[in-house]
């Protein structure tokens, strides 16, 4: 049977890999998901405060520990060569720093945190955690919050599996960090009043968290931590 263009089969979607997402440059922010490119709208107030929150918290206890790093997006994490993700906040144990180049994450994290926020353009959630679950090395965990559910805050084990649903005066617990149990309302606080020139809501709820716990000494590349009185780690001059 001679082939006709109602017979003729179209010809196969050419999947992206790391190497091609690194070429693109048109000022948005995209994530990898086996070689399908996904636009990653940038996230509201709430949700930059949530991760500020989060992130100052947990890096936190794992600093004074001597436990890894904490790092947020926008940072590549590639657990394989047609998957790159961003996930808000997570963590990588100091006997994983091998992982680490100066791009990206080689790997997955120990510790996902990933913030569910009502705007109908984020990613599904679901999807993430999957492929989390399918190349993690270890047993990668991640946390949602849940803004539509009274502040609740609830900590998955596996894809689809709610672990826990926490309220604002419960404190969290979590597996793979026994002895961080930080109360869930510090996790929503949002500090009040206008932001200074040049710092953003997740800025602004970052130094409130990190002075609240007497942090003075922070890892970072961002001149505005110098700026705000913190002593910064690795020493820059701005």
């Amino acid at each position: 049977m001679p082939e006709t263009a109602a017979t003729r089969e179209p010809p196969a979607r050419r999947r992206l890999t790391y190497a091609g997402y690194l070429k693109i440059d048109d000022g948005n922010r995209y994530e990898l998901f086996e070689g399908e490119l996904a636009l990653t709208p940038s996230p509201g107030l709430l949700h930059r405060c949530l991760v500020g929150n989060i992130a100052a918290l947990l890096r936190a206890h794992v600093e004074k520990n001597d436990l890894g790093i904490v790092l947020f997006a926008p940072f590549d994490v590639v657990p394989a060569e047609d998957v790159v993700l961003q996930p808000d906040v997570f963590f990588l144990s100091r006997e994983r720093f091998s992982l680490l180049t100066g791009d990206c994450l080689k790997g997955t994290p120990d510790l996902v945190v990933e913030v569910l926020s009502p705007s109908p353009g984020r990613r599904d959630r679901l999807q993430k955690s999957q492929l989390y679950l399918r190349y993690g090395r270890r047993n990668s965990g991640w946390w949602t919050p849940l803004w539509k559910r009274e502040r609740s805050f609830a900590p998955a084990k596996r894809a689809g599996c709610w672990a826990g649903i926490y309220g604002p005066e419960d404190s969290l617990a979590s597996p793979l960090l026994p002895d961080f149990t930080p109360k869930v309302a510090d996790f929503f606080h949002v500090p009040s009043g206008d932001a200074p020139a040049g710092l953003s809501p997740a800025d602004c709820a970052f130094f409130a968290t990190a002075r609240r716990l007497g942090i003075k000494t922070v890892f970072t590349f961002d001149r505005h931590f110098a700026e705000q009185g913190f002593t910064c780690l690795p020493e820059a001059s701005w």
